[in-house]
Formats: structure tokens, sequence, C-alpha cells
């Protein structure tokens, strides 16, 4: 994000603490910072400061990183969470799609320095209409990696 946009920052401070399964004031017991300051921080109308955010990160279990950064758009799918719907699973999925944003970047950041260099996909060459073109695509596959 080239500016910082509180209301995004909040959002994702608002949807960590959900999947944490933690109050607005455990929250601010654990960052010794006001419920009421939590509240703003989540409402996008409190900035900020790097201290402040780094208490929140660690509280929270988060890199400094996903609060800063939108997530990859391969990841954008994902319904933010809500009070009303923070379920087990959708808080172990907002907390699994957290990591592999990261996880993404880290990579991005990688290729971009040169140190990683990916290999290119594999396509299979014909389409896959049923069972037999599966095992015959499989077949393909295993002879182009030479897994036999």
């Amino acid at each position: 994000m080239s500016t910082l946009d509180w209301n995004e920052i909040g959002e994702r401070v608002r949807e960590a603490r959900l999947a944490m399964r933690l109050s607005q004031e455990q929250l601010a017991q654990r960052t010794d910072l006001d419920r009421t300051m939590i509240s703003k921080i989540e409402a996008g109308s409190r900035r900020l400061d790097a201290l402040e955010l780094s208490r929140l990160a660690r509280a929270l279990d988060m890199p400094i990183g996903h609060f800063l950064n939108a997530p990859p758009a391969v990841m954008s799918h994902r319904t933010p969470l809500a009070e009303d719907t923070a379920t087990g699973a959708t808080q172990a999925s907002y907390r699994i799609d957290s990591a592999l944003a990261a996880w993404i970047r880290e990579i991005r950041m990688l290729m971009s320095l040169g140190t990683l260099h990916p290999k290119p996909l594999r396509r299979y060459p014909a389409e896959i209409d049923g069972p037999a073109a599966a095992v015959e695509a499989a077949n393909w596959l295993r002879d182009d990696l030479v897994l036999q």
C-alpha cells in the first residue's frame, strides 16, 4: 500500500482480534492501551505509531506486515470476520490465510532479489475430461518428472 489506509489497518486489527477470540478489553490489557483506543483503531479513526503497532502485532501473534499490506489478490476471496460470524472454523481459516499471505509476500521478495528462481509450471497438453484422461495425465506427469 503506497499510503497508509487507517480504515484497512483497523479492519485487519479487528479481524485478527476476532481470530484470537479476544474482546477489545482483553486486547487493550495485552497492549497497555485503553479499550476506547482499540475501538478507535478498529474504526480507522485513530492512527498508530510504530510501537503501538508492534505491541498489537505481538499481542495478536501476527507479523506487522499483516496490518500494513493488503492480502495478495489470490487471497482476496475471504469474507471478513465479524463478531456474529466468527466461528472456530472461520477463525482458523483467517489465521491460515494470514500465514499464507505472509509466505506469498516473502516468496515475492526472494524472487525480486533474485534469490529464488521458481521452475515454470508444467501444463498437461490435453483436456482431462474423465477417469481415463486423468490416468493418462498422471502418467504424463510421472514421465515428465522421471518418477517411475
